[in-house]
């Protein structure tokens, strides 16, 4: 739940303005900066697609309990609720009942066609507003969320055996490698 811990977590950060002031002065940072129009535009296509994959990371994570504890939850009935309420509120949510209706077992939104084909158009917008906004020192982590989280969902390798490696140098625990994962072995690392 990438994008959804990231808001929280920025709603958090953010409440700590006489902290970052001061950090911000002692860093010598000013990330304040005027935008041209072209990141006006990469912003908008970057706000839709990290809204996009944030219902998605919600409407995953209600499919999945439901689908564990055999709760009956129809996903088209809680994006109408969340369409008529007042904090998720959302014309795009039109189109997750449509999609939803017409495919109420999906797993994910972006198995469908449509959303993934809109998300696929969106994303270089979203990789060069974040190039921009690393540049400037903006944090905009829920957007980089939002592109690491479908980076993950596309990708047919994830880089877990990271986690694995990290495992292995700090407890020995072993690892396994892409080209032989049913040899576990475990590395001398330099400490």
């Amino acid at each position: 739940l990438n994008i959804i811990s990231s808001a929280v977590n920025q709603r958090y950060v953010s409440s700590f303005k006489d902290v970052r002031l001061k950090l911000s002065k002692a860093a010598g940072f000013n990330s304040s900066s005027q935008i041209s129009e072209d990141v006006v535009g990469f912003l908008e296509s970057s706000i839709l697609f990290a809204r996009i994959l944030a219902y998605a990371e919600g409407f995953q994570l209600i499919w999945h309990v439901n689908n564990e504890k055999k709760w009956g939850i129809d996903l088209a009935s809680v994006a109408k609720i969340w369409r008529n309420g007042c904090i998720i509120r959302s014309k795009l949510l039109t189109n997750i009942i449509s999609t939803f209706e017409q495919f109420p077992d999906l797993k994910l939104l972006l198995l469908a066609d449509d959303i993934h084909s809109l998300l696929k158009k969106l994303l270089p917008s979203v990789q060069k507003l974040l190039n921009i906004s690393s540049q400037l020192g903006v944090p905009l982590p829920c957007i980089s969320a939002a592109m690491h989280s479908y980076y993950s969902w596309i990708a047919d390798v994830l880089p877990a055996n990271l986690i694995q490696a990290q495992r292995d140098y700090f407890g020995s625990h072993g690892f396994t490698l892409i080209e032989t994962p049913d040899k576990r072995i475990h590395w001398s690392w330099r400490r």
